[in-house]
C-alpha cells in the first residue's frame, strides 16, 4: 500500500525516463534497435566509429525532440542523407507497428547537430543520451539532498 502524505494526498512521480528506449511522437524504440542504428548502420554508411554518433533525446516545450549528434571529427557529412538513412531505418524496423520514420519526417522530430556526443562519467559514449527536461532541471536546482 503506498504511503500517504495526508488526507487524500498521494506521492506523485514525474520525469520518469528510460535509458533503454527512446520515446518520441508516441513511439518507442528499443535499445537493440538504437544500438544497431548507431553502432552498425551509420558507421557502415557514413564512415567513422560507433562513438562518432549518438541520439540525444531532449524535451522542448513539452515535446520530445531527437538530435543526432555527429562528432565534427567525422569531417563533411551530407546531413540530409544521414537524416534520410535514419528515417528509412526506422521505417524498416521489423517489429514496428507502422512507418515510424514517416512520423518523425512529418513532425520534424530529428535534427543533426555537429558536436561531440555526450560521454558518461566513465568516458563511455552511449547510443542514447537523454537530456534532463528543463522543468525537472529547474525543479531539481532548488532541492537539497
Amino acid at each position: 500500500m503506498p504511503a500517504t502524505l495526508g488526507p487524500g494526498l498521494m506521492p506523485q512521480l514525474h520525469t520518469i525516463r528510460s535509458r533503454d528506449k527512446l520515446t518520441s511522437e508516441g513511439m518507442n524504440f528499443l535499445g537493440a534497435d538504437l544500438l544497431r542504428l548507431v553502432e552498425d548502420v551509420l558507421p557502415a554508411r557514413f564512415g567513422g566509429y560507433p562513438t562518432d554518433y549518438q541520439l540525444a533525446e531532449q524535451e522542448e516545450q513539452g515535446l520530445s525532440r531527437v538530435n543526432l549528434l555527429i562528432t565534427p571529427r567525422r569531417g563533411p557529412v551530407d546531413e540530409q542523407a544521414v537524416v534520410a538513412a535514419v528515417l528509412d531505418f526506422l521505417d524498416a524496423v521489423p517489429h514496428a507497428r507502422g512507418p515510424y520514420g514517416e512520423r518523425w519526417r512529418d513532425a520534424g522530430t530529428l535534427r543533426v547537430r555537429r558536436e561531440e556526443p555526450y560521454a558518461t562519467g566513465a568516458s563511455k559514449v552511449l547510443a542514447l543520451h537523454v537530456n534532463k527536461p528543463e522543468r525537472a532541471a529547474h525543479h531539481d536546482a532548488g532541492v537539497t539532498r
